[in-house]
């Protein structure tokens, strides 16, 4: 599914600043829009802070890196936004129809 294979990439990343909240979302096989929506929370802050940082930073090489870093966070935060959350919320809408 791509959904989790995108949110395994986002793990892959985030394990080496040691976000467990990030870990526990990928881990569950249940995806709910709530817990969509706080990775994306989190995802945005992530963007946010790199974006500050480059563009306090002088150096061209450090921004150079950091723009790179910053294009890690920004593929899978788009993919959730336009793709994953408008899925996720048609899932459900159906499911909701033929539940009843």
């Amino acid at each position: 599914m791509k959904i989790q294979e995108t949110l395994r990439h986002i793990e892959e990343i985030t394990q080496s600043e040691a976000e467990a909240c990030m870990i526990e979302n990928v881990q569950d096989p249940e995806i709910s829009p709530s817990k969509l929506e706080e990775v994306t929370i989190k995802l945005e802050e992530k963007v946010e802070a790199l974006t500050k940082e480059i563009e306090e930073e002088t150096n061209t090489e450090v921004r150079k890196e950091k723009r790179k870093e910053r294009s890690q966070w920004k593929k899978p935060l788009k993919l959730i936004r336009e793709d994953f959350s408008p899925r996720l919320a048609k899932y459900n809408e159906q499911n909701a129809i033929v539940d009843n």
